[in-house]
């Protein structure tokens, strides 16, 4: 038995081992305490490993006092003397044991600080979860949707007496147009009548006067008849065609005295209308004084109205944004609480890997070297003692000689499996990080979502009950309802039409026709928000009546000048009211054949022939 005393050893430094080419040192491959580094220098300085036993003789010549050994195994001495095999015993022996149990219970004694922690961190949440009043704040969410009906019912009350305040301010301002216009016609008609005032007199001046000369003429013809009396015998052709010649001249003066007559007349009728129209003027100029006070005083209530309108939206849509916040706060924490729950569940099952891979591996050391680590003492001695110092060389002395099953690929199996894990826990940090900002994005993408679907939805709604009521009766009742729920882009939204004379459950129980007039009031209020410049209907009209057809076009003729309806129909009203008419029709079989018809060429031309007539 050969002793190794340490703290001789100390006198001898280690120097620098020689490197070769296609040979690793041994000394490079083994991480031993400083007690022994110098016990392992002068035992293992001329130690390497080659690749195979050819290299290993190679090496063997050109340094003849190094040993060389294979991973097979073989070995060749500074004798030349080589060495191959192992003895069964020593089958699977590996090096750096207890090393390694170090860092195995290091790694539990971490990974038991990091569940603590995270135990600490979950139940930290729980009591902040279990503090958060939920009970109170459904109540106070409950009473805000309350407020938010209630608020919405007296919004939507607004709405409709704000709408009846316009129509009666259009109503009133279409009065005063009309009244205008009325006025203006009155004064043309004053204006155009009075060239004709001047005309008749002047007619009934030279009525007068052919008057005076047709009574010349019969003072004449009396004389001439006096005369012609002398002469009845010599001249009775003449006297026959001055007969004839007296007859007419008395018609002539009969229909211009019943001329005259009328003329009168129709200047008395005149006369009168003047009169009138000059009180209809006098009495229309002040109703337009006290149509425009009353205009006035409607601004200024529609104005506050309006103002109130505008807060009542406001704190709503306050409301409704802290109403959201609540909720994904709420969401957030049960969110983090399921993340501390998975993490727990993950580091006990981590750590009942652990326990048991310390078990497996204290029970292998038991079974072959006949000890049990948990009874070793790993602080080292004070004092040298023989005893140990013997058992250590006897280990270090087995270790050598059995150094032939060393693993030598566990180094660079562990570098590529410490290599996969730190790129697993690159991963999964990204993922984390993507998750946040993708829940992040969410929120936002949420919250912008939600404020434009309230905007345009209180803009379809007030459309809607406009064309609604354009189509069917001022009085008629109709609105859209959003259905209440926990997210209001997933709510259903509730039609509601109830024509005059009729209080239907569903839409289902219109007729046709009246259904036809709610999609189309529903078409064109989503079509206002976002106008088109085209427009294709597809017999739209069929189920409709002459009425129904007539406030259909006049709806189409309100948006006609910014956009271009294209209309399939076979209502003749319907064509009637086109500007331009295209007729499909098949002269032959298989081949249909497009005519066009300009109708507002068709109209001007016969409006011109009119005129021309």
């Amino acid at each position: 038995i050969s002793f190794l005393v340490l703290e001789r050893l100390a006198a001898h430094d280690p120097e620098e081992v020689q490197m070769m080419e296609s040979a690793t040192p041994v000394l490079s491959l083994i991480d031993a305490p400083e007690t022994i580094r110098k016990a392992l220098w002068l035992l293992l300085r001329y130690a390497y490993i080659t690749q195979d036993l050819a290299t290993a003789e190679t090496l063997s010549r050109q340094h003849p006092s190094c040993t060389f050994v294979t991973p097979e195994g073989e070995r060749i001495d500074p004798k030349g003397i080589i060495h191959g095999g192992s003895s069964r015993e020593n089958e699977g022996l590996r090096l750096g044991k207890k090393m390694e149990r170090d860092e195995l219970l290091t790694d539990k004694e971490r990974c038991m600080q990091r569940i603590q922690d995270e135990e600490k961190t979950l139940q930290a949440l729980n009591r902040s979860l279990q503090e958060i009043p939920l009970a109170e704040k459904e109540r106070h969410l409950q009473a805000l949707v309350n407020e938010r009906n209630v608020l919405e019912k007296q919004l939507t009350q607004i709405d409709i007496e704000q709408q009846s305040r316009a129509r009666e301010l259009e109503q009133i301002h279409r009065e005063i147009v009309e009244a205008r216009r009325k006025l203006q016609t009155t004064e043309q008609e004053l204006t155009s009548l009075l060239p004709k005032i001047k005309a008749i007199e002047e007619k009934n001046n030279e009525r007068y006067a052919l008057l005076r000369e047709a009574q010349h003429k019969i003072g004449r013809s009396e004389e001439e008849h006096k005369r012609l009396s002398k002469e009845v015998q010599n001249r009775q052709n003449s006297y026959r065609e001055a007969q004839l010649e007296l007859d007419k001249i008395r018609y002539k003066i009969t229909s211009g005295l019943h001329n005259i007559a009328s003329f009168a007349e129709e200047s008395d009728v005149m006369q009168q209308e003047i009169s009138t129209a000059q009180d209809s003027v006098t009495r229309i100029r002040a109703e337009v004084e006290s149509c425009g006070k009353e205009l006035e005083c409607m601004l200024v209530e529609s104005a506050k109205r309006q103002q109130q309108s505008t807060e009542l939206e406001a704190r709503y849509r306050e409301c409704k944004i802290l109403n959201q916040e609540t909720r994904n706060a709420v969401r957030e924490l049960r969110r983090s609480h399921e993340i501390g729950l998975q993490l727990s569940a993950e580091l006990q099952q981590k750590q009942i890997e652990l326990e048991r891979g310390i078990d497996n591996l204290i029970t292998a050391v038991q079974t072959r070297y006949s000890c049990n680590l948990q009874d070793i003492d790993t602080e080292p001695p004070l004092d040298f003692n023989k005893d140990d110092a013997e058992k250590t060389a006897t280990a270090i002395g087995d270790q050598l000689q059995k150094f032939g099953a060393v693993n030598e690929l566990a180094l660079e199996e562990y570098e590529q499996e410490k290599e996969r894990l730190d790129f697993l826990t690159g991963q999964k940090e990204d993922l984390l990080g993507a998750e946040r900002q993708l829940r992040t994005t969410i929120d936002e993408i949420n919250k912008t979502a939600l404020k434009k679907f309230q905007d345009t939805y209180n803009t379809v709604r007030g459309n809607f009950i406009s064309i609604f009521r354009e189509l069917f009766e001022e009085t008629d009742e109709a609105d859209l309802m959003l259905l209440s729920g926990d997210d209001p882009l997933e709510a259903h939204i509730s039609i509601i039409a109830k024509p005059r004379g009729k209080k239907p459950l569903s839409i289902e129980q219109l007729s046709g026709g009246e259904k036809a007039l709610t999609a189309l009031s529903l078409l064109f209020s989503i079509y206002l928000v976002k106008p088109s410049p085209f427009c294709i209907l597809d017999e739209v009209d069929a189920p409709l009546d002459d009425a129904n057809v007539d406030r259909f076009i006049k709806l189409l003729k309100k948006f006609e000048n910014n956009t271009q309806f294209i209309i399939v129909t076979h209502n003749k009203k319907t064509m009637a009211s086109s500007r331009a008419l295209y007729g499909v029709t098949m002269e032959e079989e298989g081949v249909s054949k497009l005519i066009p018809v300009k109708l507002e060429k068709k109209h001007a031309e016969r409006s011109s022939g009119n005129d021309a007539e």
